[in-house]
């Protein structure tokens, strides 16, 4: 479960429930003061665009931020993208585990972890056709499978953020994004926008509440789907919502 009190929010007015007459975006993310910081502040200019806004560490990308036509900010979508699997193997020495009524190979993956300071650390990470080994005790282990595990093209999106001109461009942008699974909210110069960005496994009712026999699993992340679009809506109930306005003129989402 989240901790007390966490969570995210944000809101979008369109021009004509403004009292500037101009298109209205708060985010809040909702994440406290650190050192070092979560968030730093960021301009990129280049003859394409000019974007302002804030990135996290190691990210080459403002997540929040906007250019000379629109603006954007996310929050979290709490969407869960992470099943579990008790996965059986041979005996409690091997990596070779039970799939499907055969016995597979463990692929070992050996991550290297530099320490500032220090001698680099050597991790050995075992991927079954599932996911990652999480823990293991004798010969039953606890397989972790992720939608992240996949690769995206979340860069990609962000970069098209950058040349929007629209919050419609805002949310063409965001057919890259896969995880994490974020809301983010658009707004130009006279709609607003939200969306239920990332990449949702399609799971059979039931798969996924609890740890589940990996043995026969089928995959569910084989198969994703995007959140579907809906445009020009006076009143939206969805359960991934992907809004353009004008939506009343104003839209929001809070956890």
């Amino acid at each position: 479960m989240p901790a007390a009190g966490n969570g995210s929010n944000n809101w979008a007015v369109g021009p004509e429930k403004s009292a500037t007459g101009h298109s209205i975006l708060a985010n809040d993310t909702h994440l406290g003061l650190t050192l070092p910081n979560i968030w730093y502040e960021n301009q990129l200019s280049c003859p394409e665009f000019n974007v302002y806004g804030v990135a996290l560490i190691s990210v080459p990308g403002i997540i929040n931020g906007f250019n000379s036509e629109v603006a954007w900010g996310p929050t979290n979508g709490t969407t869960d993208a992470l099943d579990y699997y008790e996965t059986e193997f041979e005996d409690e020495s091997s990596l070779k585990y039970r799939f499907h009524g055969r016995l597979e190979a463990a692929e070992v993956k050996r991550e290297t972890v530099l320490v500032r300071g220090g001698d680099p650390l050597s991790v050995d990470v075992i991927w079954t056709k599932l996911g990652v080994l999480m823990h293991r005790e004798g010969r039953y282990g606890l397989v972790a499978n992720w939608m992240g595990h996949r690769p995206g093209l979340e860069l990609k999106a962000v970069r098209g953020l950058y040349a929007a001109k629209t919050a419609a461009q805002c949310l063409d942008s965001f057919t890259d994004w896969f995880v994490p699974l974020q809301n983010f909210i658009c707004a130009d110069r006279g709609r607003v926008s939200i969306l239920h960005a990332g990449r949702v496994p399609r799971r059979e009712i039931g798969e996924g509440r609890f740890i589940m026999d990996g043995q026969f699993a089928k995959d569910p992340f084989a198969s994703t789907q995007p959140s579907p679009r809906i445009d020009n809506a006076p009143v939206v109930f969805s359960g991934q919502p992907k809004i353009l306005g004008p939506i009343r003129g104003r839209i929001g989402l809070g956890l």
